[in-house]
């Protein structure tokens, strides 16, 4: 019963508060079940500093709070955080993780089991008025595909190939390792139907309907205006 309550308690500050992390103080991982650590077998089931860049398996949900970052791992959520001095590096690997980032923190670059080692890394940076944006990331391992869904503001997504804005509501396939007979890496979309692209990047108006078939929920609607200036729109609907 405790750690349903701190699993509630958590969750609703991940949605309800700003960012409260100091200024230069180092991520904590905060498991509301048990964390294991996957370099070393270590199970950890108390708040401690979160062990940079290596592969954390959430058993319940479990946080990683960070400055200008939040992260919430669901169970069974395979993932790391390193952080840089330009930058924050996730790397998931399975599961959902959410996420909210401020709107003055360092770009987010994300890492999937869909690119190898010489991949360039995709960044997430913030780019709509609101002051704390909100989206998940999710990894459908049959279908080999990372899925970033957006909840609350807009993100624009820079990658290897170009940059597009992903604003709230919607949904984007992130950048994948070419499969053989492909020449690079691209935005896929979840249909071949209204799809727009550019400079090797597509995104398309099934993206949704490929989550809802995935089981995946996206809280509805909100989000911000504000510019990102230079990208294209996603916008599937």
């Amino acid at each position: 019963m405790p750690q349903q309550l701190l699993a509630f308690l958590i969750s609703v500050m991940l949605i309800m508060q700003p960012l409260l992390a100091a200024a230069g103080s180092s991520p904590m991982l905060i498991p509301t079940n048990h964390v294991t650590l996957l370099a070393t077998g270590l199970v950890v089931d108390k708040e401690i500093p979160a062990p940079s860049g290596m592969l954390m398996a959430c058993t319940g949900e479990c946080v990683v709070e960070a400055d200008g970052l939040q992260l919430i791992g669901a169970d069974k959520t395979v993932f790391s955080l390193e952080e840089g001095s330009t930058r924050y590096l996730v790397t998931i690997m399975e599961g959902e993780l959410g996420f909210a980032l401020r709107s003055d923190a360092k770009p987010l670059a994300i890492k999937t089991p869909f690119q190898d080692s010489a991949d360039t890394n995709s960044y997430l940076i913030p780019a709509s008025s609101d002051e704390v944006v909100r989206g998940t990331l999710q990894i459908d391992t049959q279908k080999g595909n990372a899925i970033l869904a957006m909840r609350k503001g807009s993100l624009k997504l820079v990658a290897i190939d170009g940059q597009k804005l992903v604003h709230a509501g919607n949904a984007i396939f992130l950048p994948r390792h070419p499969a053989p007979g492909e020449n690079s890496l691209s935005f896929t979309s979840a249909s071949h139907q209204a799809e727009t692209s550019f400079s090797g990047l597509a995104v398309g108006a099934g993206a949704l309907a490929i989550l809802a078939a995935t089981g995946m929920a996206l809280a509805g609607g909100g989000g911000g205006g504000g510019g990102g200036g230079g990208g294209s729109e996603a916008s599937p609907r």
